[in-house]
């Protein structure tokens, strides 16, 4: 997967809206936890859009994919008009959506396929353009037809959109890095220790 490619289109969706708008590798827990330390990086104007606040939004999402709650999965992502995408690159599969009945019925059928997403790193843009912020994101994905040679899956990278305002999801899009893959490495790269405050198992950061 491209990710500068992919970050380029975030970056540029956010402009265009904008003026429109004016952890360890162990894996057997629960997705579900609570947030452990406290948001020590500087305030943003928007706190929907603050590291711990947008890593949380993620996380809210992940256990709604993981316990198959279409309810809530709709509560996170934007408004049709305002959301753009879902993608998500497993190996040699793609699963794309352009609106949120599309993303609820894809993310559906891949709760059948007992996806599983943890949140592992978000690095969200310090400055948003407009109303807009886009964030870096490191995640691991486990699947019953996504084969991965450790206990915790899959490790992905990609760019996600927020709106700063409303709170909500516009744009997820991530792909699978080879097998090969470490996870504390990836994560460093997005968020580095000196920098990054733990939410739940997540480490975030401002750019």
């Amino acid at each position: 997967m491209d990710l500068g490619r992919t970050f380029g289109l975030v970056l540029g969706l956010a402009l265009l809206l904008s003026l429109a708008c004016s952890g360890s590798e162990d894996e057997g827990q629960e997705i579900r936890e609570p947030v452990i330390a406290a948001d020590s990086q500087p305030l943003a104007s928007n706190a929907p859009c603050r590291p711990r606040s947008a890593t949380e939004l993620l996380q809210a999402f992940a256990l709604a994919m993981a316990e198959g709650d279409s309810e809530a999965q709709e509560q996170v992502l934007a408004p049709d008009g305002p959301f753009q995408w879902y993608s998500s690159t497993q190996g040699k599969q793609q699963f794309v959506a352009r609106t949120v009945p599309q993303a609820i019925s894809l993310l559906d059928e891949r709760h059948d396929h007992g996806e599983r997403i943890v949140i592992r790193a978000v690095s969200i843009e310090r400055e948003p353009r407009g109303k807009i912020a886009g964030a870096g994101v490191v995640v691991t994905i486990r699947a019953d037809d996504l084969h991965a040679n450790k206990a915790f899956g899959r490790i992905a990278e990609g760019k996600v959109a927020i709106h700063c305002d409303r709170g909500d999801l516009m744009v997820w899009s991530v792909g699978t890095l080879a097998r090969t893959a470490k996870l504390q490495p990836s994560i460093r790269v997005f968020c580095p220790p000196e920098k990054g405050v733990e939410v739940g198992r997540a480490i975030a950061c401002w750019r």
